[in-house]
């Protein structure tokens, strides 16, 4: 899939998901469709329910969620306990494979919340490729099977709050 497309559906996404009343969210959907088949000349369908909103295109499906994890999110994929959903989006993407992101956020200290997403990966059969830390951000790669895992920490210097990312794919 080229980048433009993408670029396409995740504004999509956001944008159907940011509309709140339901003739401003159809009219929204609407718009959005036309968009995304302007610039990727293929059908695609929108479709929003409270904070969800799924977009399918002839390349696959985009699927965003404000308070919840995709519905295929990995079981050996470890999410913190405790922290709160702030946005998620799960893809299936045909023969490209399929993807997941989870936004998550922890009032749990971020020494806390690194000490314990590197015990849980490794523990959840994940070989770590790398494992960066600078200042306040970690990003831990890892590998199992024919996937990628990568997970971001980073400590808000001003909340406190500590913000964690966490991407898998197919290879």
């Amino acid at each position: 899939m080229n980048q433009k497309k993408l670029i396409m559906i995740v504004v999509g996404l956001l944008v159907v998901g940011a509309v709140s009343s339901y003739g401003s969210r159809y009219f929204a959907e609407r718009s959005i469709e036309g968009s995304i088949e302007d610039a990727t000349g293929g059908r695609v369908n929108v479709d929003s329910d409270g904070g969800d909103v799924t977009i399918k295109t002839d390349d696959g499906t985009w699927t965003s969620s404000d308070d919840s994890l995709p519905k295929d999110f990995p079981n050996d994929v470890p999410v913190y306990p405790g922290a709160s959903i702030q946005g998620s989006i799960g893809t299936t993407s045909g023969s490209e494979g399929n993807g997941n992101y989870v936004g998550l956020e922890s009032t749990d200290a971020f020494a806390v919340v690194v000490a314990w997403y590197q015990k849980e990966v490794a523990e959840k059969g994940w070989s770590i490729v790398s494992n960066l830390n600078v200042d306040n951000v970690v990003s831990l790669s890892a590998s199992k099977d024919n996937r990628t895992l990568v997970v971001s920490i980073t400590k808000d210097a001003d909340s406190g709050k500590v913000g964690i990312g966490l991407f898998v794919s197919q290879k």
